[in-house]
């Protein structure tokens, strides 16, 4: 198993809940990367379509290279991700904004069923060029799956191969891998 350290990671994050005043979000997650892993950090939350892609054209410019890991964290469905109350964008749609992009990046959805469909994840990939593509297929409880997130993270910062990373979460994690769906493409 080949091993590198430093990929970081550039986190958006949608509003889990429709109250504003919801403590709900993956930040004290990425803290705890940051603190403990030495992992770089850019968090921002997002919640329009208009937003969400201009973080995303923003990730992949060249002032950026470092951040390796995409990770988006939304309220998600087979469709795509949900981003505020009945604002959502479908994944083949934020593929098509992000065509050959993701050239050297890593996605990861930590959001409910987004890897649900294997054959749109696929594309999703295939268009956007991306390195690797993960997420859950199933829905899944916040708790479970940021924990999840947290061993996935700091394990895609150590290894260089994300398929090494997907055998070890099967192998150490076989039971929350089951639970939450976890795919990687």
């Amino acid at each position: 198993m080949q091993m590198k350290v430093g990929r970081n990671i550039f986190a958006l994050e949608g509003e889990w809940d429709n109250r504003l005043d919801s403590k709900d979000t993956v930040k004290s997650a990425l803290t705890f990367l940051n603190q403990i892993y030495d992992i770089d950090i850019i968090f921002r939350k997002v919640n329009t379509e208009e937003g969400l892609i201009g973080y995303l054209k923003e990730a992949c410019r060249p002032s950026y290279k470092k951040y390796g890991i995409i990770l988006l964290a939304f309220h998600g469905t087979k469709q795509g991700l949900e981003l505020f109350k009945n604002n959502s964008i479908e994944l083949l749609a934020l593929a098509e904004y992000c065509k050959g992009l993701f050239n050297d990046k890593i996605i990861h959805f930590s959001s409910c069923s987004t890897a649900g469909d294997t054959e749109r994840f696929k594309e999703f990939k295939a268009i956007t060029e991306a390195k690797a593509v993960m997420g859950y297929s199933k829905n899944v409880s916040f708790l479970e799956s940021t924990l999840f997130d947290i061993a996935l993270l700091q394990k895609l910062n150590e290894f260089s191969r994300p398929g090494d990373v997907n055998n070890y979460m099967k192998r150490e994690f076989n039971s929350l891998c089951n639970t939450l769906g976890f795919k990687m493409i």
